[in-house]
């Protein structure tokens, strides 16, 4: 149950951060394009995550390839999860299925950011400030890039390790009782989106409408629960 919540909430943040616009062409990132390949470990789970930015990140694909193991019992996961701006998609690539919902934190990370304009240190600050971010000091290197460790306990006391250009390579979420959950960078790539079909949805398909829950927590009621939840330091 644990394992899932922490799942939700940075499923939730990452389709959160990457869809906010305050207009069509507002840049959202530093780069105009990246592909990401991360390796993926902890909590029950491993395996590979593939996370593609093109339009300034005002599109996002992310492709999630795990295996969660516990008890002699295996389930694994398959799918991608596309934002384009305020919609998220998700779409089961073993049924073709899709799903379409509104992101619940667009409004209040509009507000977070509606005043940092486009200029991308100004957005990173109001970033960082928002979700509670603060610098360790702690440097790495990870798929031979060097990034900085910033740690936040409204999001389960993470880490998470960002180059000067805003790229994650190093995430780190330590839950107590369980195996810290790692997302380590394995290949960067910059100025390259990947392919274009990647942000697309099956052909044929037709996206199911979910509507949220009545009453579903908003961006500072989900860093709530997360602060109050058990953490165990970083390592």
């Amino acid at each position: 149950m644990v394992t899932r919540t922490v799942q939700i909430a940075l499923g939730l943040f990452i389709a959160a951060s990457s869809s906010v616009s305050l207009a069509a062409d507002t840049r959202l990132h530093p780069l105009e394009a990246y592909w990401i390949k991360y390796s993926q470990e902890g909590m029950m789970q491993s395996g590979e995550i593939v996370q593609q930015c093109r339009n300034w990140c005002n599109e996002m694909a992310e492709t999630t390839k795990t295996t969660m193991s516990m008890g002699g019992f295996s389930q694994s996961t398959n799918q991608k999860s596309i934002t384009i701006r305020d919609t998220i998609y998700n779409v089961d690539l073993d049924k073709g299925t899709v799903t379409k919902t509104a992101n619940p934190m667009y409004d209040s990370l509009v507000q977070s950011l509606q005043n940092s304009g486009n200029d991308q240190t100004a957005m990173m600050q109001a970033w960082l400030k928002a979700l509670g971010y603060q610098s360790t000091g702690n440097t790495r290197t990870v798929a031979g890039e060097t990034c900085t460790d910033y740690t936040s306990a409204q999001l389960m006391g993470s880490t998470t390790c960002l180059t000067d250009d805003g790229l994650a390579l190093y995430t780190e979420v330590a839950v107590a009782g369980m195996q810290p959950m790692v997302r380590k960078a394995v290949e960067v790539r910059r100025n390259d989106p990947g392919k274009a079909e990647d942000y697309g949805i099956p052909k044929g398909s037709t996206p199911a409408a979910v509507k949220q829950p009545a009453g579903m927590p908003d961006m500072k009621q989900i860093q709530e629960m997360l602060k109050n939840m058990p953490q165990v330091p970083s390592q």
